[in-house]
């Protein structure tokens, strides 16, 4: 209630003070009402102090009028005391921006002697000196930047008390001799530039890089600026007039209103709770700002005249960075208070979209997703149109950079250039990267990352329609995929392969949801390991080598007509058994020529028959079936009894009276049964049969057997005229000579083995396992099966090059065509994808995999930077990322040392909750995560020392080298954010080292990590 009186009435003119002053003093709480809410009132009025930078002093103000009341005295007091116990809050919880807030409030209830000055500026001091215990690396940055922001904001009329002056003085002398011997090795880290060999980083944290200092325009922190911008106040007599910090208390009406209130001057009511301790337990950096507008003369060329100060720009900064940091919940409200910031400066829209790019792209991580900011500018420039060139000026400028751009940084700029590509098709947005000369692999990258999210953001169909015919069309990639880890389209021909194989793993995974009890041996489920394991062969095929000398094209013509004539071959074969066939039945009496059928053997021809007519499949004087399954029954039954029976005229026994089989005749007689006119038996009862009809019928059932057999041959003959066309088409030509590459499709059954293996039916760990377990065979098989085909045809392609000799050969083949390994990692890029929101999963099954030799640990590696150069790094998870690189490296222990009863009850849950879980573990288990810690420092320093080495070993161009050193940062990054830096100072002995003696540098490290990991287990 009291903070939207308090936010709603006060606002940030001064011409308008009174108004809103007199109205808050009439609103205010007074006599009982006061009694009953006035420390609520001033919690409030502290809160609010707490979240508008520059409404202090009328705040300040409001304080001193309002408590000057005989019946309100102890106002005063209260909003000193909530205000000082609310800062060392504030710092305790490391809300640095509001802690700074409040303090500079402290100083401007001083200037209006509601607090004694005295006693602020001890308080001042005294942050100082607890600082300067301490080097910037163990946090003692903290302390300097509360106090010199508080001094930027001090009153003016502070400095003109010569003894008040002394005491600043002497405050400043603490900060810089704190800042003289500041070093600050982490900014290599956290600058978005990349690191350069020459090194990037002197003794006090000034730039010493020439090129980047070219490009950004500056390198420094936040508290580097902001000792510069209080050194340039003190040198202008500490003049604020122009620095846009509101003073309602030097107004005349002010003064003479203060002039007859003889205000309490109260001393600090609390002892400090603040010291070297709590500065040291923060570990609070002061983030590098991005300023890639160096010259703003450029866009404002007829206003050159108006300088921005270093103070004046780094309040506006200020306030920038703290609306954001206070009104982030809502996009409307906080462009709003931007707007409403009481600067008027020619340059304020040029450093409010700087500030606000330069928070999008802060590391080692920003504070608020990418598309936060895009909605922020997209607001800015429909409220703010003096703002739109400032925009465009600033997306251009950081376009021409991209090579020079973090990784980290790099994807969130990409995301926010997506997020322009869904909402705006101008040529603007398209044509950012042809006007500047970019690096291709990185724009390629870049780019890529932003249609893929675009992709995902909108409809497919808008998305093509937009990029169509447009520049950026001819950078990306023809389509990008959603699944990060399934690349490419399989050719047409393999689609019934793809169906069969995925549903074969199907079936497996049904079955065993289905609690199939596992032994020793995998269930029956009617199809084996072998089945699958060709079904991945057939979808691999052979490598087909696109460069051939005429010979081998010769060799390889004939060798293709030797297996289409064996084809043909075959289908004369296959007819001419047909032939012979159909001979041997009609001779058996089986199949009778031109319509004649069941001859005898008696030598009577057809005026005789061994058996009963046959008519619609029923012999004559058979009872007549009750239903159409009766009649199958007796079908059967009489077909089952006639294979039987000998091929002879004579007589036979009747066995059974229902029974199909014939009754015994002699030569011209009939049974005694038998009536004078032959019937057949229907459903409706016996129709008389002629014998034109039993001729036609017996036809007919001779015409059936034909047909089926020649049906048969028919199927055959195409299959193998099918097998002689794809024959044709493989024919290798001297046409194929022009590419020097070998094409071949492992790649893409590896990505959909891996894609089913990992995703189908793992609802839990456990199935995941068994899936795992049940085809490990058919896997090692594979990886072992497909190698050898592609390496020797790729090496016996380059032996037919001239002038590559044999020794060379064996050592030029690629690493890509070590097919286990790129099946191993793209199995860990599948399962990092697949469990990227659960990191509890990811360590169970990456563990699996490495402890039961399904991958190797460099396997798991490359699958990590395979993930990692797709544009996931922003995504993944920190936890997953770390349980990933304690299986790859092999150190033998889990981040978080689990109990095996723990494991168990873990496996056996359908989905795992993975706070409930760590909550138990926090509360229950607190030695065991203090012993993690330990393990994790050394997982750490493996993780980097992983990075250094591939970084020096690899064979590759320079921007391939300068991902690698990306990557590097990265692991450096969240090292500073998850390691306690007491026991490792990554940051002073890694990062501020030339990357080629790297390996070096970590050896020594390591050994610390280990003795501290060592001395860890021992004292928990």
């Amino acid at each position: 209630m009291f903070r939207g009186l308090i936010a709603n009435e006060l606002g940030d003119s001064l011409s308008k003070w009174n108004d809103q002053v007199g109205k808050l003093l009439e609103q205010a709480p007074k006599g009982e009402f006061f009694d009953r809410f006035g420390e609520e009132f001033a919690d409030a009025v502290v809160d609010c102090a707490s979240a508008f930078s520059w409404r202090h002093s009328i705040l300040a103000t409001f304080v001193a009028l309002y408590g000057a009341e005989a019946q309100r005295k102890n106002f005063h007091q209260w909003v000193v005391h909530t205000a000082y116990e609310k800062f060392q809050q504030f710092v305790e919880k490391g809300k640095i921006e509001n802690a700074s807030m409040v303090l500079r409030f402290l100083g401007d209830l001083a200037a209006v002697r509601v607090l004694n000055v005295n006693s602020f500026l001890s308080l001042l001091a005294r942050l100082a000196e607890e600082s300067a215990k301490l080097a910037a690396w163990e946090g003692g940055d903290l302390g300097v930047f509360l106090v010199l922001s508080a001094l930027l904001y001090l009153d003016q009329s502070l400095h003109e008390d010569p003894e008040k002056a002394e005491s600043i003085t002497h405050i400043l002398e603490l900060c810089g001799g704190y800042l003289v011997n500041r070093q600050a090795d982490w900014k290599p880290v956290v600058d978005i530039s990349p690191i350069t060999s020459a090194g990037a980083i002197n003794g006090h944290g000034a730039a010493a890089a020439a090129a980047g200092t070219a490009l950004w325009g500056s390198s420094q922190d936040r508290l580097e600026t902001l000792a510069e911008a209080v050194k340039s106040l003190k040198a202008s007599g500490w003049d604020a007039t122009k620095m846009g910090i509101l003073r309602l208390y030097r107004g005349e009406k002010t003064k003479a209103n203060l002039q007859e209130i003889q205000l309490p001057e109260l001393p600090l009511p609390l002892e400090p709770r603040l010291n070297a301790d709590t500065f040291q337990a923060l570990k609070w950096r002061p983030p590098v700002l991005l300023r890639p507008l160096t010259e703003l003369q450029e866009l404002n060329a007829e206003q050159a005249e108006y300088s921005v100060s270093p103070q004046l720009r780094w309040v506006i900064e200020d306030h920038v960075l703290n609306v954001l940091h206070g009104f982030s919940a809502d996009h409307s409200m906080c462009i709003h208070q931007l707007l409403k910031i009481p600067v008027n400066h020619p340059h304020f829209n040029i450093i409010l979209a700087e500030t606000i790019f330069s928070d999008l792209m802060r590391l080692p991580e920003p504070r608020k997703p990418p598309y936060f900011y895009y909605r922020l500018l997209d607001l800015l420039l429909d409220k703010e149109k003096p703002s739109i060139p400032v925009v465009e000026k600033l997306l251009v400028g950081l376009a021409a950079r991209v090579p020079h751009i973090d990784e980290e940084a790099l994807m969130r700029l990409s995301s926010l250039f997506s997020a322009i590509l869904v909402a705006n098709d101008s040529a603007f947005a398209y044509g950012l990267f042809t006007q500047n000369p970019v690096d291709g692999r990185r724009v390629q990258r870049f780019l890529r990352h932003a249609i893929e999210k675009m992709w995902r953001t909108t409809q497919s169909e808008v998305a093509e329609k937009r990029l169509e015919g447009t520049p950026v069309e001819a950078l990306v990639p023809e389509r990008p995929e959603s699944i990060p880890f399934f690349m490419g389209t399989a050719p047409p021909e393999f689609a019934q392969l793809r169906k069969k194989l995925f549903f074969k793993l199907q079936d497996f995974a049904n079955v065993s949801e289905q609690k199939v009890a596992f032994v020793n041996r995998p269930p029956t489920l009617g199809e084996s390991q072998y089945d699958v394991l060709e079904i991945l062969k057939k979808m691999t095929g052979s490598p087909k080598l696109r460069y051939l000398s005429a010979e081998e094209v010769e060799t390889a013509n004939r060798q293709v007509d030797e297996r289409v004539q064996v084809k043909i071959e075959e289908i004369d074969r296959m007819r001419a058994d047909y032939l012979t066939s159909m001979q041997m039945k009609q001779e058996e009496g089986t199949v009778a020529v031109g319509g004649d059928e069941n001859m005898g053997g008696g030598g009577e021809g057809a005026a005789g028959a061994s058996e009963e007519p046959v008519f619609m499949g029923v012999t004559q004087g058979e009872p007549q079936p009750n239903n159409a399954q009766e009649g199958r029954r007796q079908r059967q039954k009489r077909e089952g009894d006639a294979e039987g029976e000998e091929g002879e005229g004579g007589g036979g026994d009747e066995e059974m009276g229902d029974s199909s089989g014939a009754a015994a005749a002699s030569g011209g007689g009939g049974q005694d049964e038998m009536k004078d006119e032959e019937v057949a038996v229907t459903g409706h009862g016996t129709v008389p049969v002629s014998e034109e009809q039993k001729k036609r019928a017996e036809q007919k059932v001779a015409a059936e057997i034909k047909t089926e057999e020649e049906k048969r041959l028919q199927k055959e003959v195409k299959r193998i005229k099918n097998e002689i066309v794809e024959l044709d088409e493989r024919r290798p030509t001297l046409q194929s000579t022009v590419a020097t590459e070998i094409q071949w499709n492992g790649v893409e059954v590896l990505d959909l083995f891996c894609q089913v293996i990992i995703t189908h039916g793992s609802r839990t760990i456990t199935h995941s396992n068994r899936l795992l377990e049940y085809y490990g065979r058919t896997l090692a098989d594979f990886c072992a099966w497909l190698p050898p085909n592609v390496n020797l045809q790729y090496n016996h392609f380059l032996k037919r090059e001239p002038g590559v000799s044999e020794m060379e050969t064996e050592v030029s083949a690629p690493p890509d065509f070590d097919v286990r390994t790129a099946l191993e990692a793209r199995m860990v890029t599948a399962t990092l994808h697949f469990h990227r929101r659960n990191p509890v999963r990811v360590e169970v099954q990456i563990n699996y995999l490495t402890n039961n030799d399904r991958i190797r640990p460099i396997s798991a590696v490359k699958g990590l930077f395979d993930y990692l150069e797709r544009g996931n790094l922003e995504c993944l998870e920190e936890v997953v990322f770390w349980n990933v690189l304690s299986s790859a490296l092999n150190s033998g222990v889990l981040p978080i040392q689990r109990l095996e009863e723990e494991l168990t009850k873990l496996r056996a849950e359908e989905e795992p909750n993975l706070s409930e879980f760590d909550r138990e573990r926090m509360t229950a288990l607190p030695a065991e995560i203090e012993r993690a810690r330990g393990e994790m420092l050394l997982l750490t320093c493996k993780a980097l020392k992983c990075l250094a080495k591939l970084y020096i070993e690899i064979n590759a161009e320079a921007a391939e080298r300068e991902l690698i050193l990306g990557w590097f940062k990265a692991v450096g990054r969240r090292a500073l954010r998850h390691t306690p830096v007491e026991r490792l100072d990554l940051e002073r002995h890694v990062f501020g080292h030339d990357p080629e003696v790297l390996v070096q540098t970590l050896q020594p490290l390591s050994d610390a990590l280990e003795a501290c990991r060592l001395h860890s287990l021992t004292t928990c």
